[in-house]
């Protein structure tokens, strides 16, 4: 899949010569960048995957890729759940690796991961996850039955799954702050193990920024709309044929 993403080695210059580009991303979230003048570099991005997933699918829709779109903010929604399961256990002080056993177990079964991530975040939060049963049958529509949605529907569905990814996102924060930024981190080591030896790379703390009406960063995109919003405004002068 594909992000907006700056060249490292451009960006390391003196001064900074920051392009954005379109790079691909690894499945441990690194992301690849080459340059119009060649430069072959990496950015690792600390953000989670589940947001890197959401933002692809946002550059889809923006795109007009919209059964892509429904699939890339389905996996989203998915490792948003595998995230709040490690944190979950992370603050009861279950070791990593017995998580990674244990994950193994489920890592090719969906309906079991969100099983156990609803009774994680019951046990967690008190509370029982919101119904999902909208997203679910909208997803399995595209995905499973071909059905080609029209843009506003994809444009609904986004807003949908990406106040669920918040919700989640702050259960996690209220949980344990300090398991989140583990879980974070692990992630991180992760990235930065993928890159390539004697490649540039560049640790950027985010990638897509609300703004107000002066262009003053306000904070992260609190709905789809703002996400699609800033991806637009990233994409201007980008060529999205590029590879």
């Amino acid at each position: 899949m594909r992000v907006i993403a700056p060249c490292a080695t451009c960006a390391s210059m003196n001064p900074p010569d920051i392009r954005m580009l379109l790079g691909w991303v690894s499945d441990s979230g690194l992301v690849s960048v080459k340059c119009p003048l060649g430069h072959e570099s990496a950015v690792v991005y600390q953000t989670t995957k589940y947001m890197l997933l959401m933002q692809s699918s946002c550059l889809a829709y923006l795109d007009g890729h919209l059964r892509e779109s429904v699939s890339g903010m389905a996996a989203s929604l998915e490792r948003c759940y595998e995230f709040f399961i490690q944190v979950a256990l992370a603050s009861r002080g279950v070791k990593p690796e017995l998580v990674a056993q244990t994950w193994k177990v489920v890592s090719n079964q969906s309906e079991r991961q969100f099983g156990g991530f609803l009774f994680l975040y019951l046990l967690s939060s008190g509370q029982v996850f919101a119904s999902v049963q909208d997203v679910s049958a909208f997803r399995n529509r595209v995905i499973h039955q071909g059905y080609i949605p029209t843009a506003e529907e994809v444009l609904n569905h986004g807003r949908r799954v990406f106040a669920l990814l918040l919700t989640i996102e702050w259960e996690a924060e209220k949980l344990d702050r300090e398991a989140v930024s583990r879980v974070d981190e692990a992630g991180l080591e992760l990235q930065i193990a993928s890159v390539p030896k004697g490649s540039d790379f560049v640790k950027l703390r985010a990638m897509i920024v609300r703004v107000n009406e002066n262009n003053e960063v306000v904070g992260m995109p609190e709905t789809f709309d703002e996400l699609a919003a800033g991806m637009k405004k990233r994409l201007n002068g980008i060529d999205l044929s590029d590879s």
